[in-house]
């Protein structure tokens, strides 16, 4: 399983434990991983519709050093997703005229 998907699994997890605004942004961060790993801490707080010091508290209540941290948690499952995309078109491609026309 994924970081992403670790995530993801405990914050359905710990859903109903949260906090009001911790659920929130809960929520976006399970809608959004992607505004998650692209977007600097204001523009995802203010596209979540919380502060920024609720998404570090998230972070940290979910055992991150900082916001940076587990941001980057998200920017990795874009790199491998994008690996494995690459990797897949590679190997369909060397299968295809497409690639390699005759």
């Amino acid at each position: 399983m994924s970081d992403v998907a670790h995530i993801t699994r405990r914050l359905e997890g710990d859903y109903q434990s949260l906090a009001p605004q911790l659920r929130k942004v809960a929520r976006y961060v399970v809608k959004a991983p992607t505004k998650i790993a692209l977007g600097s801490l204001r523009e995802v707080a203010e596209r979540a519709a919380v502060g920024p010091t609720t998404l570090v508290r998230l972070a940290a209540q979910l055992g991150y050093p900082s916001y940076n941290a587990f941001r980057e948690t998200f920017r990795d499952g874009m790199r491998s997703g994008a690996d494995r995309y690459a990797s897949n078109f590679d190997t369909r491609s060397r299968r295809s005229n497409i690639a390699h026309p005759r």
